[in-house]
């Protein structure tokens, strides 16, 4: 009998928990949200928030809060989301990138897997292919001829080891056999302005940092990661096309909330998210930026960052990279 009574007590309870949470979720949010940036403002992650922070803002009615955590390639901010009440009011951008950090770096105190719970896939992000504008080639294949009549002379830079623009020059090398100096920067915009003074040769960038450099002459884009050509540049050849269709490198963006959040709420986060990217002027400020537009939802989510966390390993492994 009093086993009997544990456990009807225990469900009873268990039951009334769980009550009290789906309340909750149903009037979700009831306070502002904080959107934590994993790195600087101004950065593409940075831009991304905002772009979609500002009419989630409208659509939930309660103020959205940026908030940029910068440091350990992205791990400082994911782990002050991880470890945040588990309750919606925190919410953080992962990338591609951050997911390959948290490889390299030493007792990263969260698990990317198990103690973040995917929202939306937000989009699809791809790596553009740029030299500084007074190196003698005008296309991949002219640079690939460079670099092999001068062994590791050729530098290329990027926003530090293992992120995807350094593990697309990686592939390069390795499709290609050339051999190149990587030059290892704290952050992309370090890493551009080496490119746009001269002090490397070679970048693997997205376009909303490079844009205006195209436009003073600085750097010369020569072809794009992307899949397929991208419509903000249209007379870009992929480097699929130009026949080194295994550089091809996605990386993507998306919102991630603490592990245990109410699936209530971030259904919620989802549907809202979903409707804010398919709106045409979003969609267009995406497209701007080289990006796809792409949401996914929770479950699909969660099985791309299981994909992603196994792929970049790999890469990681394949190409001997270890931490800065």
């Amino acid at each position: 009998m009093r086993l009997t009574s544990v456990v009807v007590i225990t469900v009873l309870f268990c039951s009334a928990a769980t009550a009290v949470l789906d309340a909750r979720a149903a009037q979700y949010p009831e306070r502002p949200i904080k959107v934590i940036v994993p790195t600087t403002a101004g950065s593409l992650p940075d831009v991304l928030a905002r772009l979609v922070g500002e009419p989630l803002a409208l659509s939930v009615g309660q103020p959205i809060v940026i908030e940029n955590r910068a440091g350990g390639g992205g791990t400082i901010g994911l782990t002050a989301v991880a470890k945040a009440p588990a309750d919606g009011y925190t919410l953080g951008i992962i990338t591609g990138a951050y997911v390959a950090a948290a490889k390299l770096i030493d007792r990263v105190p969260y698990d990317t897997e198990n103690d973040l719970a995917p929202v939306a896939l937000i989009a699809w992000n791809y790596g553009h292919l740029f030299v500084r504008s007074d190196l003698p080639v005008h296309s991949v294949d002219e640079l690939i001829t460079l670099a092999k009549s001068k062994p590791r002379t050729l530098r290329y830079s990027s926003p530090g080891n293992g992120n995807p623009a350094h593990l697309g020059m990686k592939l390069l090398e390795k499709q290609t056999g050339i051999e190149l100096v990587h030059v290892a920067y704290k952050g992309g915009p370090a890493a551009t302005m080496a490119l746009v003074r001269g002090d490397v040769d070679i970048q693997l960038a997205g376009m909303l940092t490079m844009e205006p450099h195209i436009k003073s002459g600085a750097v010369r884009p020569l072809a794009t990661m992307a899949p397929q050509r991208l419509p903000a540049m249209p007379d870009l050849p992929t480097m699929i096309e130009l026949g080194y269709a295994k550089t091809e490198l996605t990386d993507w963006m998306g919102v991630v909330v603490p592990a245990g959040t109410p699936v209530a709420v971030i259904e919620r986060l989802n549907k809202e998210i979903a409707a804010i990217v398919a709106k045409p002027d979003v969609q267009q400020r995406l497209q701007q930026f080289s990006m796809d537009p792409a949401v996914l939802g929770p479950v699909e989510f969660k099985k791309l960052l299981q994909t992603e966390s196994r792929r970049l390993s790999r890469l990681i492994r394949e190409a001997n990279i270890t931490a800065d």
